[in-house]
């Protein structure tokens, strides 16, 4: 067909000798490939991905690799900057060549302004089906207060500075926040400006030299005892027993209440064993919140909840309720269970320090169900790792957010090895 435009964009993965020896596990240059007019312009994207996660037949990372969409999201938007230079400089009479090209793409890209609140709004709807509702809800609340704390001013990437994010501090602070929730939040807009810097939005880094410390307080947990305690505790509207083994569940397994709502028939799995005997029972999930798959052994106390509520639902395992009537209703049980132990809580505000004592009934949360059972498998001598593959954490996480909690442990090994 006469004045037909024939052109083509491929991408590929680099397969230079030296990326042929097997031992050498390392990720590849992805490579661009632009064929217009009989010519081929060949150039580096300044991404690398593993031979693995490459799907050579869509010419992308393949959907299941961790940040696929943003990677695939940077190759479209070469692509769709090539075929566009490439008719800019027809309409212009311009000859169309590989430098005039690249010329144009390096213009594009240094002149380009990309409005802040538009892209985080546009990264709240790439990531509406990959994060949980919570997530996205912090997310947007950071939105929300770094706007309000401009004015709604728009903004550069390039103005993101420490002394402005020193002064979004100080606003947080005024409002009442904590340094553990204004940690949150600073950390929440860089993980948004992190992912623009990789897709070639701006070039900034002084924004990673700002940081508020987060402060690791008294870790807040149940006694095996008090589980006990809630377990045999009579109960008479429905409410409170769905909490109550809601809550009790997230003791016993470790599992987030995001897990645990979530949780099918088909997720609970038989295993047997040579050296153990008997069938023993597993929670086979994939975490919401990380993505892990995890593998939970699952207590008798945990398969009684479990029968409880067996065939009550046509799709899950466990009762559904909206997170807040859970935790509201779950302080009402432990006071009926008559969990009213002392519990000292700390928080900072800038420099200072405030220090309240509550029953625990007050205080609980289904999150507290996952630092109890990591707190009683670590007093009971469960090796850390093992709690961790559990729990779906680094044991080194585990490890710095549990040290130090388990204080009748502690003494007891003190009396028992080094008093005379």
């Amino acid at each position: 067909m006469p004045g037909e435009v024939k052109k083509y964009v491929r991408f590929y993965i680099e397969s230079r000798k030296k990326w042929l020896d097997e031992r050498v596990k390392k990720p590849r240059p992805v490579i661009l490939s632009f064929h217009y007019d009989g010519q081929i312009l060949c150039s580096t994207t300044g991404l690398k991905v593993f031979e693995a996660d490459w799907d050579k037949s869509r010419q992308r990372v393949k959907p299941a690799v961790k940040r696929s969409r943003e990677v695939n999201q940077i190759l479209g938007q070469i692509e769709e900057k090539l075929n566009d230079a490439y008719f800019d400089l027809l309409v212009k009479g311009i000859a169309v060549t590989n430098d005039e090209l690249l010329r144009a793409i390096k213009r594009d890209k240094s002149t380009e302004q990309f409005s802040v609140w538009r892209e985080w709004e546009r990264y709240f709807e790439i990531h509406k089906n990959k994060h949980g509702k919570g997530t996205l809800k912090s997310m947007k609340t950071s939105y929300n207060h770094f706007k309000l704390y401009l004015k709604n001013r728009e903004i550069r990437f390039e103005e993101i500075n420490p002394e402005m994010l020193s002064g979004y501090s100080e606003f947080l602070l005024k409002m009442g926040n904590t340094n553990n929730t204004i940690h949150g939040n600073i950390k929440r807009l860089k993980i948004f400006l992190n992912y623009c810097k990789r897709l070639g939005m701006h070039t900034n880094d002084a924004y990673r030299q700002f940081n508020i410390s987060e402060r690791v307080g008294s870790i807040k947990f149940l006694e095996w005892d008090e589980v006990k305690m809630l377990l045999d505790v009579q109960l008479e509207s429905q409410m409170e027993n769905d909490a109550r083994d809601l809550f009790c569940f997230c003791c016993l397994t470790a599992m987030r209440y995001s897990d645990v709502t979530n949780l099918r028939p088909s997720d609970i799995r038989q295993h047997s064993f040579k050296d153990i005997e008997g069938v023993h029972y597993a929670a086979h999930i994939c975490q919401q919140k990380t993505d892990k798959i995890t593998v939970i052994p699952l207590m008798k106390e945990a398969l009684e909840i479990l029968e409880r509520h067996k065939n009550k639902h046509p799709d899950f395992s466990m009762p559904q309720h909206a997170l807040q009537s859970v935790n509201r209703t779950i302080k009402e049980v432990g006071k009926l269970a008559g969990i009213t132990s002392k519990q000292e809580i700390t928080i900072y505000r800038g420099n200072q320090r405030e220090t309240k004592i509550y029953e625990k009934h007050e205080i609980l949360a289904t999150h507290m169900g996952r630092r109890t059972f990591v707190t009683i498998a670590a007093t009971r001598g469960m090796p850390i790792n093992v709690v961790a593959s559990i729990t779906g954490q680094n044991p080194k996480t585990t490890l710095k957010h549990y040290m130090g909690v388990i204080d009748s442990t502690k003494f007891d090994e003190v009396r028992k090895k080094l008093q005379f």
